[in-house]
Protein backbone atom coordinates (compact mmCIF):
# COMPACT_ATOMS: atom_id res chain seq x y z
CA UNK A 1 0.00 0.00 0.00
CA UNK A 2 1.53 3.27 -0.78
CA UNK A 3 1.93 5.62 1.88
CA UNK A 4 0.74 9.48 1.89
CA UNK A 5 4.42 10.61 1.71
CA UNK A 6 5.29 8.32 -1.01
CA UNK A 7 1.73 10.10 -3.01
CA UNK A 8 3.27 13.30 -2.34
CA UNK A 9 6.75 12.74 -3.70
CA UNK A 10 4.90 10.90 -6.51
CA UNK A 11 2.76 14.42 -7.09
CA UNK A 12 6.07 16.49 -6.85
CA UNK A 13 7.99 14.46 -9.56
CA UNK A 14 5.05 14.87 -11.40
CA UNK A 15 4.84 18.39 -11.54
CA UNK A 16 8.67 19.02 -11.63
CA UNK A 17 8.42 16.96 -15.04
CA UNK A 18 5.80 19.36 -16.14
CA UNK A 19 7.76 22.21 -15.18
CA UNK A 20 10.38 21.21 -16.95
CA UNK A 21 9.21 20.32 -20.09
CA UNK A 22 7.70 23.75 -20.85
CA UNK A 23 11.16 25.16 -19.62
CA UNK A 24 13.35 22.92 -21.76
CA UNK A 25 11.05 21.42 -24.54
CA UNK A 26 11.98 18.02 -25.79
CA UNK A 27 13.10 18.32 -29.59
CA UNK A 28 13.42 15.02 -31.99
CA UNK A 29 16.31 15.45 -34.41
CA UNK A 30 15.12 16.28 -37.72
CA UNK A 31 17.32 13.20 -39.25
CA UNK A 32 15.43 10.87 -36.32
CA UNK A 33 12.35 11.68 -37.26
CA UNK A 34 13.02 10.89 -41.43
CA UNK A 35 16.42 8.84 -41.69
CA UNK A 36 17.53 8.85 -45.17
CA UNK A 37 19.29 5.29 -45.88
CA UNK A 38 22.76 5.70 -48.12
CA UNK A 39 22.24 5.35 -51.64
CA UNK A 40 23.95 1.38 -51.19
CA UNK A 41 21.43 0.46 -48.56
CA UNK A 42 18.70 1.99 -50.97
CA UNK A 43 19.42 0.10 -54.12
CA UNK A 44 19.96 -3.11 -51.70
CA UNK A 45 16.01 -2.68 -51.26
CA UNK A 46 14.91 -2.07 -54.89
CA UNK A 47 15.07 1.46 -55.17
CA UNK A 48 15.80 2.43 -58.61
CA UNK A 49 19.34 3.94 -58.96
CA UNK A 50 17.60 7.19 -60.35
CA UNK A 51 15.41 7.70 -57.69
CA UNK A 52 18.02 7.32 -54.90
CA UNK A 53 17.10 10.14 -52.21
CA UNK A 54 19.80 12.25 -50.67
CA UNK A 55 19.69 14.26 -47.55
CA UNK A 56 19.32 17.94 -47.82
CA UNK A 57 22.30 19.68 -48.97
CA UNK A 58 23.61 16.84 -50.61
CA UNK A 59 23.11 15.92 -54.59
CA UNK A 60 23.01 12.96 -55.99
CA UNK A 61 25.67 11.57 -58.94
CA UNK A 62 26.83 8.54 -60.28
CA UNK A 63 30.25 7.19 -60.28
CA UNK A 64 30.96 7.18 -64.24
CA UNK A 65 33.10 3.84 -64.17
CA UNK A 66 29.84 1.88 -62.47
CA UNK A 67 27.15 4.39 -62.68
CA UNK A 68 26.86 3.52 -58.63
CA UNK A 69 24.79 6.22 -56.71
CA UNK A 70 26.69 8.63 -54.73
CA UNK A 71 25.16 11.85 -52.59
CA UNK A 72 27.46 14.43 -51.80
CA UNK A 73 28.07 18.29 -51.06
CA UNK A 74 27.12 20.91 -53.47
CA UNK A 75 30.28 22.00 -53.60
CA UNK A 76 31.87 18.94 -54.75
CA UNK A 77 30.09 18.21 -57.85
CA UNK A 78 31.69 20.33 -60.47
CA UNK A 79 35.06 19.20 -59.36
CA UNK A 80 33.76 15.38 -59.57
CA UNK A 81 32.13 15.81 -63.09
CA UNK A 82 35.52 17.63 -64.44
CA UNK A 83 37.90 15.31 -63.29
CA UNK A 84 35.33 12.43 -65.29
CA UNK A 85 34.69 10.70 -62.32
CA UNK A 86 31.35 11.48 -62.31
CA UNK A 87 27.86 12.08 -64.41
CA UNK A 88 24.63 14.13 -63.20
CA UNK A 89 21.12 11.64 -63.78
CA UNK A 90 19.93 14.80 -65.64
CA UNK A 91 22.02 14.37 -68.20
CA UNK A 92 20.34 10.92 -68.92
CA UNK A 93 16.93 11.57 -67.66
CA UNK A 94 16.46 15.32 -69.98
CA UNK A 95 14.04 15.47 -72.23
CA UNK A 96 13.32 11.01 -72.36
CA UNK A 97 9.92 11.31 -72.12
CA UNK A 98 7.52 8.69 -74.22
CA UNK A 99 4.93 10.40 -76.45
CA UNK A 100 1.51 8.59 -76.80
CA UNK A 101 3.27 6.31 -79.40
CA UNK A 102 5.30 4.90 -77.05
CA UNK A 103 8.41 6.59 -78.85
CA UNK A 104 11.10 8.89 -77.15
CA UNK A 105 10.10 12.36 -78.68
CA UNK A 106 12.76 14.62 -77.63
CA UNK A 107 15.96 12.62 -76.70
CA UNK A 108 18.49 14.94 -79.61
CA UNK A 109 21.09 13.14 -81.41
CA UNK A 110 24.41 14.55 -80.97
CA UNK A 111 27.76 13.21 -82.24
CA UNK A 112 28.00 9.63 -81.88
CA UNK A 113 30.64 8.56 -79.16
CA UNK A 114 29.58 5.40 -78.88
CA UNK A 115 30.39 1.59 -80.70
CA UNK A 116 27.92 -0.60 -82.53
CA UNK A 117 28.53 -4.21 -82.99
CA UNK A 118 26.34 -6.23 -85.34
CA UNK A 119 26.49 -10.08 -85.86
CA UNK A 120 27.02 -11.24 -89.66
CA UNK A 121 25.61 -14.49 -90.83
CA UNK A 122 28.30 -15.81 -93.93
CA UNK A 123 25.44 -18.27 -94.62
CA UNK A 124 22.89 -15.69 -95.62
CA UNK A 125 22.50 -14.72 -99.58
CA UNK A 126 22.19 -11.06 -98.03
CA UNK A 127 25.72 -11.56 -96.62
CA UNK A 128 27.68 -9.42 -99.59
CA UNK A 129 24.90 -6.48 -99.42
CA UNK A 130 25.16 -6.30 -95.54
CA UNK A 131 28.73 -6.09 -95.41
CA UNK A 132 28.60 -3.41 -98.30
CA UNK A 133 26.33 -1.35 -96.25
CA UNK A 134 28.92 -2.13 -92.86
CA UNK A 135 31.55 -0.78 -94.74
CA UNK A 136 29.87 2.15 -96.07
CA UNK A 137 28.56 3.34 -92.30
CA UNK A 138 31.19 1.82 -89.35
CA UNK A 139 33.77 3.53 -87.97
CA UNK A 140 36.52 2.96 -86.11
CA UNK A 141 35.81 0.80 -82.45
CA UNK A 142 32.98 -0.63 -84.33
CA UNK A 143 32.75 -4.35 -84.75
CA UNK A 144 31.57 -6.88 -86.42
CA UNK A 145 31.23 -10.54 -85.16
CA UNK A 146 30.90 -13.06 -88.48
CA UNK A 147 29.18 -16.17 -87.60
CA UNK A 148 29.39 -19.04 -89.93
CA UNK A 149 30.89 -23.23 -89.94
CA UNK A 150 33.98 -23.01 -90.79
CA UNK A 151 35.90 -26.39 -89.65
CA UNK A 152 39.67 -25.32 -89.98
CA UNK A 153 41.68 -22.69 -89.21
CA UNK A 154 43.23 -21.21 -92.70
CA UNK A 155 39.03 -20.82 -93.52
CA UNK A 156 38.36 -18.64 -90.24
CA UNK A 157 41.63 -16.82 -90.91
CA UNK A 158 40.58 -16.32 -94.78
CA UNK A 159 36.75 -15.25 -94.48
CA UNK A 160 37.76 -13.19 -91.90
CA UNK A 161 40.79 -10.71 -93.31
CA UNK A 162 38.42 -10.73 -96.86
CA UNK A 163 35.99 -8.77 -94.40
CA UNK A 164 38.62 -6.52 -92.63
CA UNK A 165 39.98 -5.20 -96.27
CA UNK A 166 36.63 -4.31 -97.09
CA UNK A 167 35.53 -2.26 -93.78
CA UNK A 168 37.22 1.18 -92.55
CA UNK A 169 40.39 1.18 -90.47
CA UNK A 170 39.84 0.66 -87.16
CA UNK A 171 36.64 -1.43 -87.29
CA UNK A 172 36.99 -4.80 -85.25
CA UNK A 173 36.01 -7.83 -87.32
CA UNK A 174 35.92 -11.05 -85.41
CA UNK A 175 35.04 -14.49 -85.45
CA UNK A 176 32.38 -15.57 -83.36
CA UNK A 177 30.54 -19.14 -82.58
CA UNK A 178 26.97 -18.63 -80.64
CA UNK A 179 25.74 -21.89 -78.42
CA UNK A 180 22.10 -21.66 -77.32
CA UNK A 181 22.48 -25.70 -75.07
CA UNK A 182 25.01 -25.77 -72.56
CA UNK A 183 25.46 -29.32 -73.75
CA UNK A 184 26.38 -28.50 -77.06
CA UNK A 185 28.89 -26.10 -76.01
CA UNK A 186 30.88 -27.75 -73.76
CA UNK A 187 31.22 -31.08 -75.95
CA UNK A 188 31.91 -28.56 -79.08
CA UNK A 189 34.07 -25.72 -77.78
CA UNK A 190 36.95 -27.34 -76.57
CA UNK A 191 37.16 -28.82 -80.19
CA UNK A 192 36.68 -25.68 -82.04
CA UNK A 193 39.68 -25.01 -84.96
CA UNK A 194 41.50 -21.86 -83.97
CA UNK A 195 40.78 -18.70 -84.82
CA UNK A 196 37.76 -17.82 -82.92
CA UNK A 197 37.86 -14.94 -80.96
CA UNK A 198 34.32 -15.22 -79.44
CA UNK A 199 32.07 -18.13 -77.88
CA UNK A 200 28.70 -16.90 -77.50
CA UNK A 201 26.44 -18.37 -74.82
CA UNK A 202 22.51 -17.31 -75.77
CA UNK A 203 21.00 -18.08 -72.54
CA UNK A 204 17.27 -18.18 -73.01
CA UNK A 205 14.03 -19.33 -72.53
CA UNK A 206 11.95 -20.79 -75.18
CA UNK A 207 11.22 -23.46 -78.66
CA UNK A 208 15.25 -23.80 -80.03
CA UNK A 209 16.79 -22.04 -77.04
CA UNK A 210 18.79 -23.41 -74.00
CA UNK A 211 16.58 -26.22 -73.04
CA UNK A 212 18.39 -26.11 -69.31
CA UNK A 213 17.34 -22.61 -68.89
CA UNK A 214 16.28 -21.84 -65.49
CA UNK A 215 15.19 -18.66 -62.91
CA UNK A 216 17.33 -20.50 -60.13
CA UNK A 217 21.03 -18.26 -59.73
CA UNK A 218 22.71 -21.01 -58.58
CA UNK A 219 21.92 -23.12 -61.20
CA UNK A 220 22.24 -20.63 -63.73
CA UNK A 221 25.81 -19.59 -62.69
CA UNK A 222 26.71 -23.22 -62.74
CA UNK A 223 25.71 -23.49 -66.32
CA UNK A 224 27.91 -19.47 -66.69
CA UNK A 225 31.06 -21.44 -65.19
CA UNK A 226 30.97 -24.46 -67.06
CA UNK A 227 30.78 -22.14 -70.32
CA UNK A 228 33.61 -20.54 -69.35
CA UNK A 229 35.77 -23.77 -68.67
CA UNK A 230 34.87 -24.68 -72.17
CA UNK A 231 36.18 -21.69 -73.38
CA UNK A 232 39.16 -21.52 -71.04
CA UNK A 233 39.92 -25.46 -72.65
CA UNK A 234 39.75 -24.25 -76.06
CA UNK A 235 42.17 -21.58 -74.92
CA UNK A 236 44.80 -23.67 -73.44
CA UNK A 237 44.66 -26.55 -76.67
CA UNK A 238 44.65 -23.52 -79.28
CA UNK A 239 46.47 -21.34 -78.14
CA UNK A 240 44.17 -18.86 -78.24
CA UNK A 241 42.29 -15.79 -76.45
CA UNK A 242 38.78 -15.89 -76.57
CA UNK A 243 36.30 -14.88 -74.51
CA UNK A 244 32.97 -16.10 -73.28
CA UNK A 245 29.70 -13.66 -74.38
CA UNK A 246 26.97 -14.28 -72.14
CA UNK A 247 23.77 -13.41 -73.54
CA UNK A 248 20.85 -13.39 -70.95
CA UNK A 249 17.06 -12.04 -71.50
CA UNK A 250 15.79 -8.96 -69.28
CA UNK A 251 12.75 -9.95 -70.11
CA UNK A 252 12.90 -13.57 -68.03
CA UNK A 253 14.98 -12.43 -65.84
CA UNK A 254 14.75 -8.78 -64.88
CA UNK A 255 11.73 -8.98 -62.83
CA UNK A 256 12.84 -11.65 -60.57
CA UNK A 257 15.47 -8.61 -59.20
CA UNK A 258 17.98 -10.68 -60.96
CA UNK A 259 21.77 -10.95 -59.85
CA UNK A 260 23.36 -9.20 -62.75
CA UNK A 261 26.54 -8.88 -60.58
CA UNK A 262 27.10 -12.15 -59.45
CA UNK A 263 26.23 -12.91 -63.62
CA UNK A 264 28.89 -10.40 -64.67
CA UNK A 265 31.56 -12.41 -62.36
CA UNK A 266 31.55 -15.40 -64.13
CA UNK A 267 31.65 -14.28 -67.57
CA UNK A 268 33.77 -12.13 -69.83
CA UNK A 269 31.42 -10.39 -72.01
CA UNK A 270 27.51 -9.55 -70.68
CA UNK A 271 25.14 -8.95 -73.56
CA UNK A 272 21.99 -8.46 -71.66
CA UNK A 273 19.11 -8.33 -74.44
CA UNK A 274 17.09 -5.29 -73.72
CA UNK A 275 15.58 -5.71 -77.03
CA UNK A 276 12.32 -5.95 -76.01
CA UNK A 277 11.52 -2.96 -73.69
CA UNK A 278 13.26 -0.06 -75.87
CA UNK A 279 9.53 1.49 -75.56
CA UNK A 280 8.78 0.56 -72.20
CA UNK A 281 9.06 4.08 -69.51
CA UNK A 282 10.95 2.30 -67.56
CA UNK A 283 13.69 1.30 -69.92
CA UNK A 284 16.14 3.71 -68.55
CA UNK A 285 15.59 2.61 -65.13
CA UNK A 286 16.33 -1.12 -66.15
CA UNK A 287 19.36 -0.69 -68.02
CA UNK A 288 20.85 1.57 -65.53
CA UNK A 289 20.31 -0.75 -62.18
CA UNK A 290 21.58 -3.44 -64.46
CA UNK A 291 24.97 -1.79 -65.26
CA UNK A 292 25.25 -0.39 -61.85
CA UNK A 293 24.78 -3.95 -60.32
CA UNK A 294 26.96 -5.86 -62.76
CA UNK A 295 29.61 -2.93 -62.81
CA UNK A 296 29.72 -3.11 -58.79
CA UNK A 297 30.54 -6.84 -58.79
CA UNK A 298 32.93 -6.55 -61.67
CA UNK A 299 33.98 -3.94 -63.36
CA UNK A 300 36.24 -5.41 -65.84
CA UNK A 301 33.67 -7.42 -67.63
CA UNK A 302 32.45 -5.88 -70.61
CA UNK A 303 28.95 -5.26 -70.49
CA UNK A 304 26.76 -4.54 -74.17
CA UNK A 305 23.39 -3.84 -74.56
CA UNK A 306 21.28 -5.57 -76.56
CA UNK A 307 18.66 -3.99 -79.04
CA UNK A 308 16.73 -5.34 -82.04
CA UNK A 309 15.79 -3.69 -85.48
CA UNK A 310 13.47 -6.56 -85.63
CA UNK A 311 10.26 -4.79 -86.57
CA UNK A 312 8.01 -6.29 -83.85
CA UNK A 313 10.34 -4.55 -81.53
CA UNK A 314 11.01 -0.99 -82.77
CA UNK A 315 11.63 0.92 -85.83
CA UNK A 316 15.08 2.47 -86.88
CA UNK A 317 14.32 5.79 -85.59
CA UNK A 318 13.06 3.88 -82.18
CA UNK A 319 16.75 1.98 -81.97
CA UNK A 320 18.52 5.31 -82.43
CA UNK A 321 16.53 7.23 -79.71
CA UNK A 322 16.85 4.37 -77.07
CA UNK A 323 20.59 4.05 -77.94
CA UNK A 324 21.30 7.78 -77.71
CA UNK A 325 19.63 8.20 -74.13
CA UNK A 326 22.11 5.71 -72.63
CA UNK A 327 25.37 6.55 -74.52
CA UNK A 328 26.67 8.30 -71.62
CA UNK A 329 26.57 4.86 -69.26
CA UNK A 330 29.50 2.87 -69.16
CA UNK A 331 28.53 0.75 -72.28
CA UNK A 332 31.26 -0.73 -74.21
CA UNK A 333 29.34 -1.27 -77.41
CA UNK A 334 25.27 -1.25 -78.64
CA UNK A 335 24.83 -5.03 -79.93
CA UNK A 336 22.08 -4.01 -82.52
CA UNK A 337 20.30 -7.49 -83.75
CA UNK A 338 19.11 -7.53 -86.87
CA UNK A 339 17.58 -10.70 -89.55
CA UNK A 340 19.90 -10.85 -92.58
CA UNK A 341 16.96 -10.11 -95.07
CA UNK A 342 16.22 -6.67 -93.09
CA UNK A 343 18.78 -4.94 -95.64
CA UNK A 344 16.61 -1.95 -96.12
CA UNK A 345 16.38 -1.21 -91.90
CA UNK A 346 19.67 -1.58 -91.62
CA UNK A 347 20.76 0.92 -94.41
CA UNK A 348 18.34 2.81 -92.87
CA UNK A 349 19.74 2.81 -89.52
CA UNK A 350 22.44 3.61 -89.96
CA UNK A 351 22.26 6.51 -92.57
CA UNK A 352 20.76 8.34 -89.53
CA UNK A 353 22.78 7.56 -86.70
CA UNK A 354 25.56 10.16 -86.55
CA UNK A 355 28.92 10.30 -87.61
Amino acid sequence: MTSTHDKKNIIAFFLMGIMLSTIFPITIPSYAKSQILSPFKQVQQGVHVLDVRCSDGMVLILKSETVMPFCVDVSSVNTLIARGWAIMPSEMTVNQSLNTNGNFSKVKNGPRDYHLVFLVSSASPQYENNLNIFAKYLKRGDGLLVEGYENSEPEIAQKIQKIKLMQNPGVNVDAIRIYNGIDDLTNKVPNLPKGFSYIGYDYEQGAGFSPEFTVNKTKSVEYFDQARHAVLQYNLRTGSNASLILMPPFGQLGKLQWDWGQTAKHTDIMSIQFQAFIKDRNFLNYVVDAIAHAKQESVSTKVLVQVSLVPTRGTPQDVLQAITLLHRLPIDSFLVFYHPNQTSDLEQFLSITPK
